[in-house]
């Protein structure tokens, strides 16, 4: 349980987050061996953790809702922690028990002193000043408002760090947020609303490309919904404040299903007439509003969103294919209506909208093979297969080869000649005299089992290394000789540039040659190799390692 072991388990946020909670001294262990650990871990609430070695793996718990669906929370890392330290540092020297010792001399002190260090340490620290104000304020609401406007006061841009920052800052207020859901959920969805207007706005100003925020924004959202199916709420009301912060949620924090039961009846139809009188104000579409680069698409995307998500709440068919085809101007837009047409046993209308798609973006990946799907659902074999040879032409892909060959059945053989014949005619020699590059026939070839044609054809011509390499894997038990040298032109081709960071993969490479094919010609070239490329010392010493 070394520190690194820890961050590929948690992750470096959750990491830091776990390691403060230790070295607060927040972690009460009630038992450790080499074997595991149970403890208590202080947050707003004390949590339930525990960690097992068995069989070689590590098997842990943590009641906390972070944990629910097995992440390894802070909680777990600040336990991993005092473990750790319990039974001995991971160098097996001495542990250093940092955190428990602190611990036990602040116990030994008068309250009166502590209350005194504690108020100074607050009134030099903001963030700490924050976080004994949001726990005084226990479940007081005036006080939570007032301790939560000041946890999530912010100025400014906020850049990578700071963003991590406020990131970070957000577990003392999601954490009381959190008690309150079960004990008094109507102050809970008040404050969560609160709490998620104003870090949506601030998310708007700052560079999360970590998404930390985000990730704290999605728990708000569910603490938010946990509240609202908790809470004595008015239904309209509600709606009108729900469809409020969702015109502020660009990011999808709230989705409607998770507020649908809640909402009632009544909250249902006042949320969507809310909704279909934004949809109903749209101006009409237009060639200058269909593509993401024109300013208009912008600011009609998120309410088209909302419709859809309600017309998904609710079922309705109609208002997905009239939503779906208010834009006709990508192939997109016609997959979607042929989707939803047969996720609602509407057959003949998938079909309708299939053909029409096709014809209107003959080339959009995708489509034929969903028009191919219609015509086999329909009993138009021949149709079905002719609509995948189309498509595989136009995107040759060993997927889609298969799928012919199984669409075909007897008939495989002369479709199969005719398809190699056109994938052959496509084939460029570039500069004159160059080898031409069969790589898609030979992919083909693969992918059909047929690997002696593979092979065959790639020691004639040009193949792109990733299929050389493929191919000649393939082939090993069978032309050992032959995938030798396949392998050995994929190991030149990547000897080309020099950089040393793909060095140990290209002496596997090697090694794996001579494993194939230990004749007197290969041990040659590995010599060759060695001549050519002396003047670079890794490459040399990797080598030696190997045996090569």
């Amino acid at each position: 349980m070394d520190d690194q072991a820890l961050l590929e388990l948690a992750g470096s946020r959750v990491f830091e987050r776990g390691r403060r909670y230790h070295d607060e001294g927040r972690v009460d262990l009630s038992g450790a061996d080499a074997e595991g650990c149970r403890a208590l871990v202080h947050g707003t609430a004390r949590y339930r953790v525990s960690l097992h070695r068995a069989g070689g793996e590590l098997d842990w718990h943590c009641d906390c809702p972070a944990a629910e669906d097995g992440s390894f929370c802070k909680h777990l890392v600040a336990a991993a922690l005092a473990w750790r330290a319990e039974v001995g540092s991971t160098n097996g020297g001495p542990a250093a028990r940092t955190g428990d010792a602190l611990r036990n001399r602040l116990g030994a002190l008068p309250r009166e002193t502590l209350a005194q260090w504690l108020h100074e340490a607050a009134l030099d620290d903001p963030d700490l000043h924050r976080r004994v104000e949001l726990r005084l304020a226990g479940d007081d609401p005036d006080a939570l408002r007032s301790a939560l406007d000041a946890a999530l006061r912010v100025r400014g841009f906020l850049d990578y760090r700071r963003s991590m920052d406020f990131a970070a800052r957000l577990d003392e207020p999601i954490e009381s947020l959190r008690s309150l859901v079960g004990t008094r959920p109507d102050t809970a969805l008040e404050l969560t609303e609160r709490a998620l207007k104003r870090v949506l706005k601030i998310l708007e100003r700052s560079d999360d490309s970590a998404g930390a925020l985000q990730d704290q924004i999605a728990e708000l959202g569910r603490l938010h919904a946990r509240s609202a199916a908790r809470a004595e709420i008015d239904g309209p009301r509600f709606a009108r404040a729900l469809h409020g912060l969702k015109q502020r949620d660009q990011w999808d924090f709230l989705p409607l299903a998770a507020y649908w039961d809640a909402l009632g009846e009544r909250g249902r139809a006042a949320y969507r007439a809310r909704v279909e009188q934004e949809y109903a104000a749209l101006p009409p579409m237009s060639a200058g509003r269909q593509h993401p680069a024109s300013e208009g698409w912008y600011e009609d995307f998120p309410i088209l969103q909302r419709r859809e998500e309600l017309a998904h709440c609710e079922a309705d068919c109609d208002a997905l294919i009239k939503v779906y085809s208010r834009d006709l101007g990508s192939g997109y837009a016609y997959q979607r209506l042929i989707d939803v047409c047969a996720d609602y046993g509407r057959e003949a209308e998938a079909t309708r909208w299939a053909e029409r798609g096709v014809r209107e973006h003959p080339d959009w990946p995708g489509l034929r093979e969903r028009l191919a799907q219609r015509y086999l659902a329909d009993g138009l074999a021949d149709e079905a297969l002719e609509q995948m040879r189309r498509a595989f032409l136009a995107r040759p892909q060993e997927t889609l080869w298969r799928e012919l060959r199984t669409m075909s059945a007897e008939d495989w053989p002369g479709l199969r000649e005719d398809l190699l014949q056109q994938l052959a005619k496509r084939e460029s020699t570039g500069n004159t005299g160059a080898s031409r590059d069969v790589t898609l026939r030979a992919r083909m070839l693969a992918a059909d089992g047929d690997l002696d044609a593979a092979v065959d054809l790639a020691l004639r011509h040009a193949v792109n290394p990733d299929t050389l390499h493929a191919i000649a894997e393939s082939a090993a038990d069978h032309r050992a000789v032959d995938a030798a040298r396949l392998l050995r032109r994929v190991v030149e081709f990547e000897l080309k540039p020099t950089d040393a960071r793909g060095y140990p993969d290209i002496v596997r490479k090697m090694a794996r040659i001579q494993s194939i094919d230990a004749s007197a010609d290969v041990r040659e070239w590995i010599a060759e190799i060695r001549r050519r490329y002396k003047a670079r010392r890794k490459l040399m010493q990797l080598m030696d390692a190997a045996g090569l």
